[in-house]
């Protein structure tokens, strides 16, 4: 199995290639009619040892109200094979999944977001 660092894109070491097998995961545990999370974002934290990922949760009706959520596993997000349990590590990830809310993994909306920036591209 490769390494982290080894499955990030050219582009950015930092960032991961997403599966369609882990977006998959992230959709089917989201709770709403309709509700899904149709692009990914990924990163590797090093020092917890954990896969983020992160996504734009889309809603039906809203009217450009959506958000952001953030969910993180121990298991690679670059396999489409992803069997992996998603961990809801923030506000959004929380409300509109059905994931067990992390106690150990937190992050604080004043800092860097795992994965923002790799979202973003």
């Amino acid at each position: 199995m490769p390494s982290p660092a080894e499955t990030a894109n050219d582009s950015d070491p930092e960032c991961l290639t997403v599966s369609t097998g882990t977006l998959a995961a992230v959709n089917s545990i989201l709770v709403g009619e309709g509700t899904e999370v149709p692009m990914l974002g990924g990163s590797f934290d090093e020092a917890s040892g954990f896969w983020f990922v992160i996504g734009e949760i889309v809603r039906p009706g809203s009217s450009g109200d959506d958000l952001l959520a953030i969910w993180a596993t121990d298991t690679d997000i670059t396999v489409d094979s992803f069997d992996g349990e998603l961990l809801a590590v923030d506000g959004g990830s929380s409300q509109y999944s059905t994931a067990q809310t992390s106690t150990a993994l937190t992050v604080d909306p004043a800092e860097t977001l795992p994965g923002m920036l790799c979202f973003r591209r």
